[in-house]
């Protein structure tokens, strides 16, 4: 039985002395597919919906329960259940039913999903409910902490079987755990996981790796690196039984320790008389959880000020002392953007931030998560038959890009580091067009360059992983937010852009300064709204993808393309010669890897691990 069990389950620990969070679950189980045959319908999808919704209750949820529902209702009921979360919150999703992979991207099957055959990828998209536009919406509500939880039997439904036998269709895409987030499957890649046991199954309700789940979502002071370790344990010995292979995966993004039913107090309620509640102490660090959240509810106060015995504390100021409590430990605040190392620091980073990972390093600011359509409308003027068909992009991660296009003075710091670190060996010509060559982006530098000198360098130099712009996150970062062919709007000036000032004046707009005919230094424009300078005009900027005519079947999220014709790759963003349409936000050109061009730079991207 081909079946898939989604839950995004959202848990934030209670901090040291703070107010309990409100908590909310949505529970979604789907058995009956009105356009799918007897084979691919379901019948443990409610009931593990159901056992879900069961377990969350006495954990404080809030549950919100639908099943068997078609998109519609679907989009509906999430918004309601959107509008109950604020930023703090603690939620949780659950969604049993059918999933699909769709060219690494995973989706979720309302019960109204028409009968599509395999290769219909785009129609299927549009009828299905994609995680990654789900997990975008979370984020926006601000949780703390998000564990996403895929319990599937990782077969499309939608494929025949003798496609099926070949392995085609089989399994959901892996996704990358953004910072605060923990994923966790049913099943490792390319297995698939048990619905049920085959003969005599004594659980004739749950699935076989929600049967084992339900009993840890209950477990006090369990973590859960520790569940998700137990799980796969768990499912495994009772898979191989049968015999069959399934090994539930995990990916970890959390700092920190969780627990979805309290974690472990090493210290009891506190006996009478160990209090110094005199002026001048503090309240203690270690007391339990459920004592910290009364106290919290009290307001601020001193510590002899609160009704401890509201509180279950029995405190004997008499008998009190003059040797002082240990300090509390104060806890850190909520970072209410990425936590990221930089340079030899953690930061909190929010988006249009800036910073550097070394003084000679490229400027980095941060772009927020999001979303957007990549590609130009048919109507776009000077529009390419290559910027098609257009495609909604999400973006679900923070990243950091390059604040300006890499500068000859940072590629000489390449050049000039000492052997033993591995410096770049190309020197590229800066045609003397005046002294100020070390502000003016680095040209004649291929994309071999760039991939096989400049990235390798400035990461072993910062410890941190330094590439290339995806095509995806180039556009989006150059759009910041708008759908206009350019950032400045319908048109585009010789004041806000280097650009080639020799054409339409319905196009590029009335301008006064006359075109420069080279170079200029970087960051001679105002920014865009993402506080990015140059990202139209100047140089065209390599980015990371394999060149392909068009974006049928590209990803539909940050990733690059690496089918197609790898010896050419892409650049976007235009340069200070040529015609000003190149300069379109959607605009983009072919260029093969060993090319060196006055015309053409780079600026670089970072990934903001912890």
């Amino acid at each position: 039985m081909v079946r898939v069990a989604i839950a995004l389950l959202l848990f934030v620990l209670l901090p040291s002395v703070a107010q309990a969070e409100k908590r909310i679950a949505f529970v979604v189980g789907i058995d009956k597919y009105d356009n799918l045959g007897p084979q691919q319908q379901l019948q443990r999808a409610v009931n593990d919906a159901r056992s879900v919704g069961a377990a969350l209750a006495p954990l404080g949820f809030e549950v919100v329960s639908a099943e068997n529902i078609g998109r519609a209702t679907f989009n509906a009921q999430w918004q309601k259940f959107l509008d109950k979360i604020n930023p703090g919150d603690t939620s949780a999703v659950y969604f049993s039913g059918h999933g699909v992979e769709i060219e690494g991207l995973n989706f979720l099957l309302p019960r109204d999903v028409p009968n599509i055959s395999y290769g219909r990828q785009e129609q299927l998209k549009r009828e299905s409910l994609s995680v990654s536009e789900l997990l975008l919406d979370l984020r926006k509500r601000k949780p703390q902490v998000t564990l996403l939880m895929l319990d599937a039997c990782r077969d499309n439904p939608l494929i025949s079987p003798e496609q099926r036998a070949l392995n085609w269709g089989r399994g959901l895409a892996r996704m990358d755990a953004p910072s605060g987030t923990f994923i966790m499957y049913s099943a490792g890649a390319g297995e698939t996981a048990l619905d049920r046991l085959p003969k005599d199954d004594p659980d004739k309700v749950n699935s076989v790796y929600t049967r084992k789940l339900l009993p840890l979502l209950k477990t006090p002071g369990l973590p859960l690196h520790d569940l998700a370790r137990q799980l796969r344990r768990e499912v495994h010995e009772l898979a191989v039984a049968v015999p069959h292979v399934q090994q539930p995966a995990y990916y970890d993004g959390l700092i920190g320790k969780f627990c979805l039913a309290g974690c472990e107090v090493t210290h009891a309620s506190p006996p009478a008389g160990t209090f110094a509640l005199k002026e001048g102490t503090v309240v203690p660090n270690d007391l339990p959880p459920a004592v910290q959240r009364c106290l919290a509810a009290q307001g601020e106060k001193k510590p002899w000020e609160y009704d401890w015995a509201k509180c279950g504390v029995v405190k004997d100021i008499a008998s009190a002392t003059s040797q002082p409590m240990p300090k509390a430990t104060v806890p850190p605040k909520r970072c209410d953007g990425v936590e990221a190392a930089v340079g030899n620091e953690r930061r909190c980073l929010k988006p249009k931030d800036t910073f550097k990972d070394c003084p000679e390093c490229p400027a980095m600011v941060v772009v927020p998560a999001g979303s957007f359509m990549m590609g130009s409308p048919p109507e776009e003027v000077d529009r390419s038959i290559d910027e098609g068909p257009q495609r909604k992009v999400a973006i679900l991660k923070p990243f950091a890009v390059g604040k300006f296009e890499v500068a000859f003075a940072e590629w000489d710091a390449c050049m000039f580091a000492p052997v033993a670190a591995g410096g770049c060996k190309h020197r590229p010509d800066d045609l003397i067009w005046d002294h100020r060559r070390s502000s003016r982006p680095v040209i004649n530098v291929s994309w071999d360059d760039i991939t096989n000198e400049f990235l390798p360098w400035l990461s072993r130099k910062t410890g941190k992983t330094y590439r290339l712009l995806t095509e995806a996150e180039w556009e989006y970062a150059g759009r910041a937010g708008t759908t206009t062919a350019f950032s400045t709007g319908r048109t585009i000036t010789l004041e806000q852009a280097n650009i080639d000032g020799k054409t339409r004046e319905l196009v590029l707009g009335p301008g006064v300064v006359q075109a420069r005919q080279k170079t200029v230094a970087v960051g001679s424009f105002q920014p865009n709204a993402f506080g990015l300078h140059d990202m139209h005009g100047n140089v065209w900027e390599w980015v990371e993808d394999c060149y392909e005519a068009h974006y049928i079947a590209a990803p539909t999220d940050n990733s690059a393309r690496t089918g197609g014709d790898c010896r050419n790759r892409v650049s976007r963003g235009g340069a200070w010669i040529g015609h000003p349409g190149n300069v379109r936000s959607a605009n983009r050109q072919e260029t093969p890897v060993s090319t060196r061009s006055w015309a053409i730079g780079f600026r670089v991207a970072r990934t903001l691990s912890p």
